[in-house]
């Protein structure tokens, strides 16, 4: 009796353990590295008046972040 040949298809990854994968792989290649610490309101309003952040954006988690951020790298490359 003829058997069929058990396919060799690619295993599936879900979309949430890509990204933990692709995560994970720029923590080992320390493109990243996590950081979790509280932003005051003289941390914010620094950020506003060297023009890191508008005055509109002082609420926004992302926008804060992406302003911590700007202004480090900046700082990094002088």
């Amino acid at each position: 009796m003829l058997q069929r040949s058990p396919s060799k298809k690619p295993p599936t990854v879900s979309a949430p353990a890509a990204r933990k994968a692709r995560y994970r792989q720029r923590l080992r290649d320390c493109r990243i590295v996590p950081a979790d610490f509280d932003v005051g309101e003289a941390e914010i309003d620094l950020l506003i008046r060297t023009g890191w952040l508008s005055e509109r954006e002082c609420n926004d988690r992302r926008q804060i972040g992406r302003a911590l951020k700007a202004m480090l790298a900046e700082a990094a490359h002088k």
